[in-house]
């Protein structure tokens, strides 16, 4: 965070490399990243990751991200049985 390889950054894989591009417009270099850019794109990713987690379950959304009928039901499936076998367990 700000001075981390961005390879190295947790959210790598899930960063569109907003902050590299902010901070090449800003100040012309590629070696540093600005704790305020990485901050503003892991915020973006949380708050991605909310709404993702809140709307998983509506097919609508499913549907809008290119799932099928079949994937969203299998996933539902799977995710009632998880919890249903938790419950059994008591946790």
């Amino acid at each position: 965070s700000g001075t981390e390889r961005c390879v190295s950054c947790r959210v790598f894989d899930l960063c569109t490399y907003g902050c590299s591009a902010i901070n090449y417009t800003t100040t012309h270099s590629f070696t540093h990243i600005p704790i305020w850019a990485c901050a503003l794109i892991k915020s973006q990713i949380r708050a991605c990751r909310r709404i993702h987690d809140a709307l998983g379950d509506d097919p609508r959304y499913a549907k809008a991200l290119g799932m099928s009928t079949d994937w969203t039901l299998k996933r539902t499936s799977h995710r009632l049985g998880h919890r249903a076998w938790e419950l059994l367990q008591g946790t």
